[in-house]
């Protein structure tokens, strides 16, 4: 299955609970034909993901981790105009995510799980 590379037919607006100002980024609306794409490509992931051994796992978790943290001035900032949470609990959530994720390689990488 393909990836999909057309454009997005509708754009929903996205409020941010902090301000009710509509946000500047919108929120792609996905039709059923987009969620059963989805389900495909997810259901091909699974199956080459099922086959790699633990330290390609553990690499692929890690990159993960860099990548959420990579954006998390922009993930968390955009998390509490959009909920109105505060920030310094919003940036342990993102701290806990990519621990989580690492202590996960670290099982996957030696085999225990």
């Amino acid at each position: 299955m393909a990836s999909p590379s057309r454009e997005w037919a509708q754009v929903l607006p996205a409020s941010i609970r902090a301000t009710a100002l509509i946000s500047i980024r919108p929120i792609f609306y996905a039709s059923s034909e987009d969620l059963a794409l989805a389900a495909g490509l997810a259901t091909e992931a699974f199956a080459t993901y099922g086959k790699l051994a633990g330290k390609e796992k553990a690499h692929f978790l890690r990159h993960i981790a860099s990548g959420i943290e990579s954006i998390a001035g922009e993930l968390v900032a955009r998390a509490h105009r959009e909920t109105a949470l505060p920030e310094g609990r919003l940036k342990g959530e993102l701290a806990r995510t990519v621990n989580q994720l690492r202590l996960f390689a670290q099982v996957v990488e030696e085999g225990s799980w």
